[in-house]
């Protein structure tokens, strides 16, 4: 009986393992995601290591965003955000926000709050370079427990002076008054 009960363990274990395998083998791989061209992509090379050097470059404000285009927040900011104010627009991309990719960036809140004065990304920020340093002027960051949305960007491009479209407030309480 020791003989059968030990197959039996064997065949649930072997069964198991292979399910797992078989999962993971065969499991769709995720496409390799790009800013499509929703943001000024003419600096596509932007990354958190060479940033800093573009803004010193000159004194002009940069407005940027960053992004790590495999994190799913990014992905859900540039679906269901940026994606809709574009279609608004009527434009092929907004030319005034750079992608700065933060694929490879630390993440530390320290990092992120003593650089760009944002705890994560993704993040939009407007920096310029002040007598040689980065100043972040006004930043709009991801929070998990209160996500920005559309409406959350539009203001910060129109208080910023980039939003080129029709704006109109819109109280984010009042469909629940309504209800």
């Amino acid at each position: 009986m020791n003989k059968q009960l030990t197959r039996i363990i064997f065949t649930v274990i072997f069964t198991i393992c292979f399910g797992i395998a078989a999962y993971f083998y065969f499991q769709p791989k995720q496409a390799a995601l790009v800013a499509d061209n929703m943001i000024n992509l003419k600096n596509n090379k932007l990354t958190y290591l060479n940033i800093n050097e573009h803004i010193l470059a000159d004194e002009q404000i940069h407005y940027l965003w960053l992004c790590d285009i495999n994190d799913n927040d990014c992905i859900y900011v540039r679906d269901y955000v940026i994606k809709p104010l574009v279609k608004e627009l009527n434009v092929n991309e907004i030319n005034d926000i750079e992608y700065v990719d933060f694929y490879e960036a630390p993440t530390s809140k320290h990092y992120m709050y003593n650089t760009w004065g944002v705890d994560n990304y993704p993040a939009f920020i407007a920096a310029q370079n002040i007598d040689g340093k980065i100043s972040v002027l006004n930043s709009l960051a991801w929070d998990k427990d209160n996500p920005f949305d559309q409406q959350d960007l539009k203001t910060w491009m129109y208080d910023n002076g980039i939003w080129n479209g029709v704006y109109q407030v819109e109280e984010k309480i009042a469909p629940a008054i309504n209800n």
